[in-house]
């Protein structure tokens, strides 16, 4: 409370100017005030006020794990995953690292580790892991989607394959494929497994109405 004898409390403020830097790092907003009486007097005065960042972004999804099919050689590079990485900071930009990243390994389970952090400095860490299998005797899956008319669990001629659909076969390594136009599908270069389970989706669009679906394995 700014007082005088010209007029006692009858004073007038107003801000002159607001500056702020750049930051994040930190914001620092400086504001200018100017205070005139009934007698013309003038005052000025500032005002500094300074917000530090000290929360960390916020993880929101980690990469999942991965598997991966080493080469003849038994050797796989471990990929670049932080575009599955997903993070939150309220206060700037991100930026993510991976470590390892590109690198060159052998049959084995890796962890990996993702630093996120902000303009601040501000970090935290999550992580996954990628196993890499070396393998020699692949595998192969392959089939046809079909309407079983009949409902006789093989496909008769004059039962059309159904092309289009997402298959999806579980595993060490999850694959997916699309069936072709006559409704046949193949996966090829497979890591054994004890089991697998296949899924499908059909195509976006109208539904099926009376569709006896079969999916059958060669």
């Amino acid at each position: 409370m700014i007082g005088g004898p010209c007029g006692g409390s009858n004073v007038t403020f107003s801000v002159l100017s607001t500056v702020t830097n750049s930051g994040p790092c930190p914001w620092v907003i400086t504001r200018t005030w100017r205070a005139i009486d009934s007698c013309t007097n003038l005052f000025y005065a500032s005002q500094t006020v300074t917000v530090v960042d000290t929360l960390p972004p916020r993880i929101t999804q980690c990469p999942a794990n991965q598997t991966l099919v080493a080469d003849t050689n038994c050797l796989a590079t471990i990929p670049d995953l932080r575009g599955q990485l997903l993070a939150t900071d309220a206060c700037g930009p991100i930026t993510i690292r991976q470590n390892p990243i590109f690198t060159q390994v052998g049959p084995g389970t890796y962890p990996v580790v993702f630093t996120v952090c902000d303009p601040c400095t501000n970090c935290v860490v999550c992580s996954n892991f990628v196993t890499v299998l070396c393998v020699t005797n692949l595998g192969s899956l392959c089939g046809v989607k079909f309407d079983d008319v009949n409902r006789n669990g093989q496909q008769d001629p004059g039962e059309p394959g159904l092309p289009n659909w997402t298959i999806n076969a579980s595993g060490p390594i999850g694959v997916s494929t699309v069936t072709d136009s006559q409704g046949h599908y193949c996966f090829t270069n497979l890591v054994p497994a004890p089991t697998r389970s296949v899924k499908w989706r059909r195509p976006a669009g109208p539904g099926f109405p009376g569709v006896r679906l079969l999916l059958r394995h060669d």
